[in-house]
């Protein structure tokens, strides 16, 4: 258990009424920081070590026989986990994760190097998913957050590979990634690792829609899902980071409507597309009747079909509609932020607002004015609203809001 992690999940702990500031301090005080270089170091030593050895290797591959070859690259890997295992059994955790880090690394580059001695061409994600399970099954070993956001940026380049090199999703890529990844960062509990779990899952299932033949616009109920998902998760670790990212998602998304219009064909089945809507509002609804949570009703406002209300009128009307729901949910963000004293819901809001404000300047300045003048204006009525909403914010906390 480390500092950093108490401080971090202590805020939360506060927040959810489950200890007080003053208690909070008295638990930290027991815990003195650490010296995080001290931690750092032997991670970039082995990791730069490493590719010191491996950069030597690709530099005169070509010179050596493809049988030194294949036992060059099975030492190498034998030779990083063995020594992984050997610092981990004398207590250096971190150089041991670092060493059996390279031995994943190691792992994947030699199936690579394999392929290309013996002319074998990849058809699917296959490769990948080998060296996720070998990445897996190091972090179930060693428990170590190097080898878990090591694993992370292998099933996310699987699923990327997969996606666009071979045009199809990967469904045991996202299956591997569910049960290590989320199963891992479950157990763990530590908000690090359930933020970076919802990103990546919510990148999964992004991937998911934009490899297949809907339209992009049914992103929209699918963020709907993870938000639902979000409101019936008892644990405020999971629900903050999927309601946060899948509202994120959903953000960006309506800026791109108030940008580029999606008309005609390339719309969904208003049917389908509607009633799925409504179904996720409903297990939404049913989500907060039972936990007898009622807060932050408006953010559903985001995930409204209005590109169906839309149709048949002019493309102004369109554009204006998506700039005036990216405004009011950004003050909505900014005056519930101001109202409970939260410093992180205040900025998020002043950020949003920003970027509504610059997104609405941008549509009704772009065609006409100088392209010199629009930039000089912009950035100074970005500067003017982020001065005043700012100095508003210090003024409602400092009339007794905390920090949150």
């Amino acid at each position: 258990m480390s500092r950093r992690w108490l401080e971090k999940e202590g805020e939360a702990w506060v927040e959810d009424g489950i200890l007080t500031r003053e208690q909070l301090q008295r638990i930290l005080d027991r815990y003195p920081s650490g010296n995080r270089a001290a931690q750092t170091l032997p991670i970039l030593a082995g990791v730069l070590t490493g590719l010191g050895i491996l950069s030597w290797v690709a530099s005169h591959w070509e010179e050596i026989s493809p049988l030194i070859r294949l036992t060059l690259l099975i030492t190498t890997l034998i030779g990083f986990y063995t020594a992984g295992e050997y610092q981990a059994g004398r207590g250096r955790r971190h150089i041991g994760a670092s060493l059996t880090a390279l031995g994943v690394v190691s792992f994947g580059g030699s199936m690579v190097l394999i392929g290309q001695m013996y002319h074998v061409t990849a058809h699917d994600a296959r490769l990948w998913i080998l060296w996720a399970i070998a990445g897996l099954f190091s972090l179930a070993l060693y428990r170590h957050p190097f080898l878990f956001f090591l694993n992370f940026v292998i099933l996310t380049a699987s699923q990327l590979f997969s996606t666009h090199s071979y045009g199809e999703f990967s469904f045991v890529t996202a299956a591997l990634f569910l049960l290590g990844i989320g199963g891992y960062a479950q157990r763990q509990g530590s908000s690090r690792y359930t933020w970076t779990a919802t990103v990546g899952g919510v990148f999964q299932a992004i991937l998911w829609i934009s490899s297949s033949d809907l339209s992009s616009l049914w992103i929209f109920p699918l963020m709907l899902g993870w938000y639902a998902l979000g409101d019936s998760w008892a644990s405020p670790r999971w629900e903050r980071p999927i309601k946060t990212v899948s509202l994120g998602v959903a953000f960006a998304l309506c800026l791109f409507l108030s940008l580029e219009p999606i008309r005609g064909e390339s719309l969904p089945p208003a049917l389908i597309f509607t009633g799925g809507t409504a179904l996720l509002w409903a297990l939404s609804l049913i989500a907060r009747i039972r936990s007898k949570r009622w807060k932050d009703l408006y953010e559903w406002v985001l995930f409204l079909p209005l590109f169906y209300l839309t149709q048949g009128f002019p493309e102004a009307v369109h554009t204006s509609l998506y700039l005036l729901l990216l405004l009011g949910f950004s003050l909505a963000v900014l005056l519930t932020g101001y109202a409970r004293g939260s410093r992180r819901r205040t900025n998020g809001g002043i950020t949003l607002f920003l970027i509504a404000t610059f997104t609405a300047y941008l549509n009704l300045t772009w065609d006409f004015m100088p392209k010199s003048l629009f930039f000089l204006l912009g950035g100074l009525l970005l500067f003017a609203l982020n001065h005043y909403l700012q100095r508003t914010k210090r003024d409602r906390l400092s009339q007794g809001g905390e920090a949150k």
